[in-house]
């Protein structure tokens, strides 16, 4: 399997990306066992894998943004707009790492807790 073959099957269902020489990969363990061999092969060509992710802008998946939108959606998360700033009214109860991830996946990390 070829690394840009790896890059390309983990982001079907995860963010892959590269930031100050490191890889970075987010994966939600649902789906840990589909994208395993990928993110190992990415793991032994860590090198070519970064040069390739590197000059790219990072972008999530459709399926990622699907899902992310999904969790903010079933969590009774609220935007509000204040001073032109988009904010994100997350509630105490509801706070937690999948939300934080479904954030970042939104570029929506700026969040206010209610």
């Amino acid at each position: 399997m070829g690394i840009a073959e790896a890059i390309e099957a983990v982001r079907q269902f995860e963010i892959v990306r590269a930031e100050a020489g490191r890889l970075l990969t987010e994966v939600d363990r649902r789906h840990l066992g589909v994208v395993e061999a990928h993110i190992e092969a990415l793991k032994r060509g860590k090198a070519q894998a970064v040069a390739i992710l590197e000059p790219e802008v990072s972008s999530p998946s459709q399926a990622a943004i699907d899902r992310a939108t999904d969790v903010l959606n079933c969590s009774g998360i609220g935007l509000q707009r204040m001073g032109g700033v988009l904010h994100v009214m997350v509630p105490r109860e509801t706070d937690g790492p999948e939300v934080r991830w479904a954030l970042q996946v939104l570029g929506l990390s700026s969040a206010m807790r209610g």
